[in-house]
């Protein structure tokens, strides 16, 4: 199976209101990405997995351009994953359940950060403070179970970990993510083809470190909220249009939120 996903976010500045931080001269970003996966099956049960982003970044609507907020535009591809996924109950017809599991590794193939944003240079040279990849490996470790029955929806649970194993040459250590994902598929299309697919998402952000030191702006807590809506093609092809939306949320210090919105393509290839 393979796929491409394309998703857009305007993301506006948020800040803690204990911290004392000014956000709002930090303007406005619009991130466009393309997502492109594959997924190829090496056995009955054992599947290979790629993921890669293409990213474009722009930044806009800045009140007042210092050496860390400007009016730019970075675009490039991001960091490669590779990833192995296991199928260890898979019943297909009728009422059922299936159950997976998957590890994958992330390595820096995109732009990393030249710099830290955060240290004594910060303030006299040019900067962002987003970059194309992260510079460094991580890893995750993930559980997907699925459940089919009479029940008007088919119902599932994943969970997913994600870890840095190393830093970037520059000092960069992103922070540990872990993240509960309940999901619910209406079983009869409310018009022909088209099945409506809700997500609710808990996830926790650890804060990111730049040479063993915790990074300001960074550690959050999230509940989000999707809806999709997912349109079968074919057996083999299908587009998904999906909106989701940060229902509730817990930021330390200054950081960025946004609505996404994406459409995506999947197609069965052999």
């Amino acid at each position: 199976m393979a796929g491409m996903a394309g998703s857009i976010n305007n993301f506006t500045p948020v800040h803690d209101d204990n911290d004392g931080s000014e956000a709002s001269h930090a303007g406005e970003i619009d991130v466009f990405m393309t997502n492109f996966y594959g997924l190829y099956g090496i056995t009955n049960t054992l599947n290979l997995s790629m993921n890669f982003q293409y990213k474009y970044w722009k930044q806009f609507d800045v009140e007042h351009e210092d050496a860390h907020h400007r009016n730019e535009i970075q675009s490039g591809l991001g960091d490669l994953t590779l990833g192995l996924r296991g199928i260890v109950i898979n019943e297909n017809f009728g009422p059922g359940q299936r159950l997976f599991i998957d590890g994958a590794i992330t390595f820096p193939t995109g732009k990393d950060y030249k710099f830290n944003p955060f240290g004594d240079e910060a303030d006299s040279i040019d900067h962002i403070h987003f970059a194309l990849g992260t510079g460094q490996i991580s890893y995750s470790l993930g559980i997907e179970w699925w459940r089919r029955s009479e029940f008007p929806y088919i119902i599932g649970v994943s969970s997913k970990f994600k870890q840095a194993l190393t830093e970037s040459k520059e000092g960069f250590k992103p922070g540990s993510v872990v993240s509960l994902t309940l999901h619910a598929i209406q079983q009869t299309p409310i018009i022909k083809s088209v099945f409506p697919y809700l997500q609710m998402e808990f996830r926790r952000e650890w804060p990111d470190k730049w040479n063993g030191e915790i990074a300001p702006n960074s550690g959050a807590i999230f509940i989000d909220i999707s809806g999709q809506l997912i349109y079968e093609i074919s057996e083999r092809s299908s587009v998904v249009l999906s909106i989701g939306y940060p229902f509730w949320q817990v930021l330390e210090g200054s950081q960025l939120s946004s609505v996404n919105y994406a459409l995506s393509y999947r197609f069965k290839s052999f």
